[in-house]
């Protein structure tokens, strides 16, 4: 399933998404319908005024294609797919771990154990020395490089990304079978989804340290950027960490 890819529906304007058999098509004012084949897509991330027809969300569900809703400042407002089974055993198998008395040290020594991964491998890939400097100092580096190579402030350069980085965090939650009671806010003292969202914002500042072009600012740009570029790394990486989620200790 690695070629299939997520469809991004982000309106100012307003849309009509549509069934045309086997596809989804969309239309805007002003522009001509675009058609994706259901067979194609992983997801569809949709915020603001996006219409859909009854036949359209039938016809992803049927299709196994979620469709994750983002509100204006990026939170996940919910997933539509159909109701899945824990077909890995992970939900429970974390729910086991949640019931220690050392849960919260469990699974903050896993949060760091991929932190200082994901900067190890976000060093060799930019060429630059690592000597397991502390991850705030590490981001500070990395924020002042974002800055100077782009003439950027780095929370800016970053904000259009996130939210797509967040929906595809729930996405793959949610199609690992993780109860979205477990993975949409704080559950068991943790806030599962935002932390694996910020450990997969590490390599996400350095593929943009690393790009060729400045990359864009405009919301919309920044998704087709990010839809063109970063979404099959990105979602590697957020599927790895759902996947070493089991290496928390039992």
């Amino acid at each position: 399933m690695t070629d299939r890819r997520p469809l991004y529906l982000i309106a100012e304007q307003r849309i009509v998404v549509d069934f045309a058999c086997p596809a989804l098509r969309v239309a805007a004012a002003e522009r001509a319908p675009t058609i994706h084949p259901l067979s194609s897509l992983s997801r569809v991330l949709c915020r603001g005024p996006v219409d859909w027809a009854p036949g359209a969300l039938t016809a992803c569900l049927e299709a196994g294609v979620p469709i994750v809703f983002v509100a204006g400042d990026g939170r996940v407002q919910g997933v539509l797919q159909v109701s899945r089974a824990d077909v890995t055993g992970l939900g429970e198998y974390l729910r086991c771990v949640a019931e220690s008395l050392d849960w919260p040290a469990r699974y903050d020594n896993w949060r760091r154990a991929q932190q200082h991964r994901l900067i190890a491998r976000l060093c060799s890939a930019i060429g630059w020395p690592h000597s397991q400097p502390r991850p705030e100092a590490m981001r500070r580096q990395l924020d002042s490089a974002l800055q100077r190579r782009w003439a950027c402030i780095p929370q800016r350069l970053l904000a259009p990304y996130v939210p797509l980085v967040r929906s595809e965090v729930t996405a793959e939650l949610a199609g690992a079978g993780i109860d979205p009671a477990m993975s949409a806010g704080i559950w068991a003292g943790i806030n599962l989804g935002e932390d694996l969202t910020q450990l997969a914002i590490w390599p996400l500042r350095g593929r943009l340290l690393a790009a060729h072009r400045p990359p864009p600012a405009a919301p919309v740009e920044a998704i087709a950027h990010y839809e063109r570029h970063l979404s099959q790394p990105m979602a590697r990486t957020i599927s790895r960490l759902v996947r070493y989620l089991w290496r928390i200790p039992l």
